[in-house]
């Protein structure tokens, strides 16, 4: 029963993976009211979670009920940091900096908190390496492996993303 339980919980969250997308994407679309921005930022989440999908298969992790959240989880977290960074990205650009100029102000501003943030919870995460319950260990390391490749996108492809085009993305 419990392995059938888990085959539902997995069934269920892959099915409603889609549909999460969706709706990130459009409440993303109603913050900054830019349907290019709001793909970049997809995208750019979706990276960390094809790495923790990628870890979790290159490793052999089976796939159940705990570790079937860890692609959640990092989306979650991977959007919030995007957020912050683009939501002030666009205020500075309204406040009469030029694309380059917001960009380097977001990052002086929001690299030290998402650094910080990253850095606190994946060190929280390896902690449950030292369970005795596997599924918990996969789950601990494979998100801290997911947190420190959203931080690695939110500070490093977006900017880059952002700066290419820094005068037109998000007007």
């Amino acid at each position: 029963e419990i392995l059938e339980a888990d085959r539902v919980i997995v069934h269920s969250q892959l099915n409603t993976a889609g549909i999460t997308c969706a709706l990130v994407g459009l409440a993303l679309v109603v913050i900054w009211r830019s349907l290019p921005l709001a793909l970049i930022a997809l995208f750019i989440n979706a990276l960390p979670v094809g790495l923790v999908v990628a870890l979790q298969g290159f490793a052999g992790v089976p796939l159940n009920a705990i570790t079937i959240m860890v692609a959640a989880v990092a989306f979650g977290i991977a959007v919030d940091d995007t957020i912050h960074f683009i939501t002030h990205w666009r205020m500075a650009q309204a406040r009469g900096l030029d694309g380059e100029a917001a960009l380097r102000e977001t990052m002086e501003v929001k690299c030290r908190p998402i650094v910080c943030t990253t850095v606190i919870l994946a060190g929280i995460l390896c902690v449950f390496a030292f369970s005795s319950f596997p599924p918990v260990v996969h789950f601990g390391l494979l998100l801290a492996a997911g947190l420190v490749g959203a931080l690695l996108t939110a500070l490093g492809l977006l900017p880059a993303w952002l700066g290419r085009d820094a005068g037109n993305t998000g007007k």
